[in-house]
């Protein structure tokens, strides 16, 4: 995983699936970028191929602390399946998606 700050901008880039696994370590990276003046953040989901509900759970609770300062979580490069997911789900309407 790579997380690069700018100004209230955080980029990171996950290299491996969002499951219960590697939630802790990735929660506990961005806990570190993260500081009142973030209100984006960019999570390149190239490398990822699944997400499983405890990785659901922590992309929600990023999302509603960026929603406490009117911030963002937007996921980028997102496989297709994991994109038919979060329609089904309807989380495509609670952060932004942007397919590969």
């Amino acid at each position: 995983m790579n997380i690069e700050k700018n100004d209230s901008t955080v980029t990171v880039t996950v290299t491996e699936d969002i499951t219960s696994v590697t939630v802790p370590e990735i929660r506990d990276q961005i806990l570190k970028t993260m500081d009142a003046e973030v209100i984006q953040i960019h999570m390149d989901l190239n490398q990822v191929e699944m997400v499983d509900s405890t990785g659901i759970s922590l992309l929600i609770s990023i999302q509603i602390s960026l929603k406490k300062n009117s911030g963002e979580l937007s996921l980028l490069n997102t496989s297709g399946d994991i994109v038919h997911m979060f329609k089904l789900m309807r989380l495509d309407k609670f952060f932004k998606v942007i397919p590969r």
